[in-house]
């Protein structure tokens, strides 16, 4: 079994494997096993036991950057309540990583978060018997979540993309008004502190993917540690490119998306926004909750609004016994989890 060690995720073996390729790129995603559980669970190979372990239930999280930056396996983005949230439930966590902007556009990123499902449905428990004998997954029992940008891909997959396998979506400071001024227009924009950057950061780096595109070389991203790429993140969304870089298909703006969507199709979700964040306007997922409970009711979706900027939930006094947390989740975990 060929692991990799971080900190945080201390109680966990970490595998990796890639779900798909894309021009000969490996796109990989990250498996969080809880170690207890491995320790208590006897290979069938070596059972003298004609019992089996109940299998787990999931956690798919993708990770925030704007769509441009970000890793799935990236620790700064992942809160500790979250850690916490799956080993309270010993679940398994599974950490997807996606085709970036602007080398890819949003079609293709969706195009990844679908592979990415189909091969959860049909090759994960496989792969997990080769890696990991004796852990077997309850694919009716799958969370997803996000941060940021993984918001808005958690939210996506909850609105289809997961081809139905999402029972809940969690989803923190999600993107979600991709058409609001914040995204389309170029203005000064004070996002989490940081300075207005030259225009040439992005342009010179638009210039080379062109550059390559005119010699017959297709450029595929799907990870970059932060803070590679950030500034071009930053930019992107300082000038008001966001929305021209994703892409203008429905599917790809949640407000227009959820009018496709059947009640019956579009499983609970908890959004968790800062009242004061700089980098993803809490007016956006105000108004997207407010369309689904015009045409779902409150069952549908619930919005915690909490003080602070973007990620404030990964400061450490945000912990699982914090009331607003520990409440909010409770619809969430009994759709994640009957």
């Amino acid at each position: 079994m060929a692991t990799i060690s971080f900190p945080k995720f201390a109680a966990f073996t970490v595998l990796s494997t890639t779900y798909k390729t894309v021009h000969g790129h490996p796109i990989e995603v990250y498996t969080l096993i809880p170690k207890l559980l491995l320790e208590n669970i006897t290979p069938a190979s070596q059972s003298q036991s004609s019992s089996k372990p109940a299998p787990l239930p999931l956690v798919v999280k993708f990770h925030g950057g704007f769509l441009v930056a970000g890793d799935a396996i990236y620790e700064e983005w992942f809160p500790q309540w979250l850690v916490d949230y799956t080993l309270q439930h010993s679940a398994l966590v599974v950490l997807p990583n996606y085709r970036l902007l602007p080398e890819a556009n949003g079609l293709e990123i969706l195009e990844d978060v679908h592979d990415f499902w189909a091969w959860l449905k049909t090759d994960f428990q496989t792969y997990l018997k080769k890696e990991a004998e004796g852990v077997e997954v309850d694919l009716g029992k799958v969370l997803v979540t996000g941060e940021s940008a993984g918001g808005y891909l958690s939210i996506q997959s909850a609105l289809g993309s997961s081809g139905g396998l999402a029972k809940a979506c969690v989803a923190t400071y999600p993107v979600l008004d991709v058409s609001s001024r914040f995204y389309t227009e170029e203005y000064e924009k004070a996002i989490l502190g940081a300075p207005m950057l030259p225009k040439e950061v992005l342009a010179e780096h638009i210039e080379a993917i062109e550059e390559d595109a005119k010699n017959g070389k297709k450029r595929v991203v799907t990870g970059a540690t932060p803070p590679q790429r950030l500034p071009f993140a930053l930019s992107i969304v300082q000038q008001g490119l966001y929305k021209k870089f994703l892409g203008d298909d429905k599917i790809l703006d949640p407000f227009q998306r959820v009018d496709d969507v059947d009640a019956k199709d579009m499983p609970p979700i908890l959004i968790i926004h800062g009242k004061e964040d700089t980098a993803v306007p809490v007016e956006g997922s105000e108004k997207w909750v407010e369309k689904v409970k015009g045409k779902f009711g409150n069952e549908k979706v619930e919005l915690i609004l909490r003080p602070g900027d973007h990620g404030f939930d990964n400061e450490p006094s945000i912990t699982l016994e914090a009331p607003w947390l520990k409440d909010g989740l409770v619809t969430a975990t009994e759709a994640w989890l009957r």
